[in-house]
């Protein structure tokens, strides 16, 4: 791949309280010609690395738009928000995990050296389907909007209270369900919640969309997979229709309530996250030893 010129870096809030990192990764690219793109509010922390190619910026924004790349000092949670951002702007993110799993992050805390390969343009990417989401209300009227890269949590918000679900595509009916809640997941999402509740997992370089349900109340208890030109519309309600506790957490975040009467539309994105590859597929490996450890 051709290297970046320029490099924006986030980090996760605690991650690298003392940017012990964030220079390490400065002092690599600066050996490349890579220039570094910082906020502004870091200045005072970085006086010594004025001379390596760093760059102050008022905010993300201008950072993300400035920059040819993406650089996420941080975990998977991270890497989700930052990799929705660039793929609207059509660029790559590069991650070092400084979490637990790092399915989306392209080298370990211990494996920073290996940022050269962005300098060298020893590195690929990998294309990941993303959904967008919009949430319709009782008047027809589009509330809310949002891009994601993991899944869409639905579910009823009140403790031991069983909800109705009814799933349709552009075609028509394709199940009801009585359950806590559905998962909607990418197959990027599919090692998180929804793994965690039975869901399979799916080669991240798929395209699939899957839902699964949370305790199902039925004897259809595993999740369907669907084509990736499925447009999903899910309608949510308690048993008490007097109640409205139906909530919806998109890559998660940004949960909210709605009405039994609202709409959730769910189809594949129009854009593509492109993920840094650094090295051999870790996907597989993580698999096996995190997820597998015993």
């Amino acid at each position: 791949m051709k290297k970046p010129n320029s490099v924006a870096i986030f980090i996760k809030p605690g991650c690298d309280n003392d940017f012990s990192y964030t220079k390490k990764a400065i002092d690599i690219l600066s050996q490349y010609h890579i220039k570094t793109y910082l906020p502004s509010h870091w200045q005072a922390d970085f006086q010594a690395e004025a001379d390596h190619l760093v760059e102050f910026l008022p905010d993300e924004t201008a950072m993300t738009q400035s920059a040819d790349m993406m650089l996420v000092l941080g975990g998977d949670g991270t890497m989700i928000g930052y990799s929705v951002l660039a793929a609207e702007l059509g660029k790559p993110t590069a991650g070092v995990n400084l979490g637990t799993l790092g399915f989306l992050t392209a080298l370990e805390r211990t494996e920073m050296d290996g940022l050269s390969a962005l300098g060298t343009g020893d590195f690929t990417t990998e294309d990941r389907m993303l959904l967008d989401v919009e949430i319709e209300d009782e008047k027809g009227d589009i509330i809310h909007r949002q891009r994601i890269l993991n899944d869409v949590i639905i579910t009823s918000g009140m403790r031991s209270k069983i909800a109705e679900f009814s799933l349709f595509s552009q075609n028509g009916k394709i199940l009801d369900y009585r359950s806590d809640g559905l998962i909607v997941a990418t197959p990027t999402g599919s090692t998180a919640y929804s793994f965690s509740a039975g869901g399979p997992v799916i080669d991240p370089t798929a395209e699939i969309i899957s839902v699964t349900p949370l305790c199902p109340h039925t004897l259809l208890r595993g999740s369907v997979l669907l084509a990736p030109t499925t447009e999903i519309t899910v309608f949510g309600k308690t048993r008490d229709l007097s109640l409205t506790d139906i909530y919806i957490t998109m890559d998660g975040k940004n949960s909210r309530l709605i009405s039994k009467d609202a709409k959730i539309h769910i189809k594949k994105s129009e854009y593509i996250a492109r993920i840094v590859k650094i090295g051999t597929n870790r996907f597989y490996d993580i698999l096996e030893t995190k997820l597998n450890k015993k």
